[in-house]
Parts: structure tokens; sequence; C-alpha cells
């Protein structure tokens, strides 16, 4: 942890933060690498930074947080990495990130994921990108500023099949009706008549009435 060049030298200086000395005989102290940091004076190595923080230059007296948005994962790293598209970490100093929610966005990066506007849906988890946003069909309504799949419009409904996409409507082949809904994700089929309340929208129930039939 010391070092001197002075010939006949009756002492060594102690090493300054950054640096280092292992062993003895040394004439200077060599700066701490990349991805290494020391903040002791006299200190004989360097030491890695944790995950989650880096050191980007030579000579660093300590290591920096990764910043909202970016992440590592090894110690002794020169620098951080964004979030790749569709993840997002909203802490400083992560070691991973977190795959948005399904019907939210984000770009690389990002230290929080976004809703599409109002009118328009994502469909899919961890979308990337903004115009992955989906307009909302004509024969539905996409509620929540696009926190959920869109919702037939009275007269049509959507197959499980296309669900994921929400963008084939089918009309009923008779009478108005909307559709039998188990669970908002799982849209069958249309039927008639009983209007009931599933959370906050009114759909027809099931009710043994005629099943729309695809056009």
């Amino acid at each position: 942890g010391r070092a001197s060049n002075d010939t006949g030298a009756i002492s060594c200086a102690s090493c300054a933060l950054g640096s280092a000395a292992s062993g003895t005989g040394n004439t200077v102290c060599v700066a701490c690498a990349r991805g290494k940091y020391n903040d002791d004076e006299e200190a004989t190595s360097c030491e890695d930074c944790d995950d989650g923080s880096f050191a980007a230059n030579t000579g660093s007296r300590a290591c920096r947080q990764c910043p909202a948005g970016k992440f590592n994962n090894n110690s002794g790293l020169a620098r951080c990495w964004d979030c790749p598209d569709g993840f997002f970490t909203w802490s400083n100093g992560s070691t991973f990130c977190s795959e948005c929610p399904d019907n939210f966005y984000a770009l690389e990066g990002q230290s929080s994921c976004l809703a599409c506007d109002s009118g328009f849906y994502v469909d899919t988890s961890g979308s990337s990108l903004d115009s992955t946003c989906t307009a909302c069909p004509k024969h539905a309504v996409c509620g929540n500023a696009g926190y959920q799949l869109p919702i037939p419009r009275q007269g049509y409904w959507v197959s499980r099949d296309s669900v994921t996409s929400a963008d084939i409507l089918y009309p009923c082949e008779r009478e108005t009706c909307k559709l039998q809904v188990s669970d908002l994700f799982e849209l069958e089929a249309c039927f008639t008549l009983e209007v009931v309340n599933y959370q906050g929208f009114e759909i027809y129930e099931l009710n043994n009435a005629s099943r729309c039939r695809e056009r």
C-alpha cells in the first residue's frame, strides 16, 4: 500500500485513493482498473464494483449505481446496460429489469412502462414500441387508455382464437346482443337476452339462446 521512486528514501508514501500497490519494493502505485475501486489509503489491491454498480474510469475511488432504466448483474463491471424493449427498472442499482405488464409498453432504457393512448391497446406483454399500440377495432370499445383488450359492441362478438389480437369481430346473425364472458380474456360467443354487469361492463349472459354464426 506504499511506494517511493526516490533512491535512498527512508520512507514510502501511501498510495492515493483509487490506486494500490501490492508486495514490497514498489516504486509506483497502480491506478485501479475500470470496474474496480479503492477508498482506502495504503491499499494493496482494488475491489470489484458490486452487482448493480460500475466504475467507468481507471483510478476510481468509488463505484456508481446503475441509473434507473439500466442494469448489470455481475461484479467488476465498467458499465451498465439498458433494459431491453418491453422491460424496465425504476430504481438505481438494479441487477435485473422487469417485464412490462400486459397492455403496457416500454422503449429500451426506460424506467417505467407506458399505456397506449385512449382508443388504442397493446395486446401482448413486453411490447416494445408505441407503434405496437393497436387502434381499437371499429366495432369494439377500448377503455382505460389501453389497459385491457377491446370489448365488442352490441351486435358483435370475437372468437377465442382471435382474442389475442381482438381485431376480428363477427356480427351477430340475429337480434342485438353482446358476448358471453366467462373471463375478459376468454371472449367466446354472442348470445341474446339477460344483461348482467361484469367488472363494470354490461354484457349479455349465456342463456341457451342461439349462438351467433361467423360471417
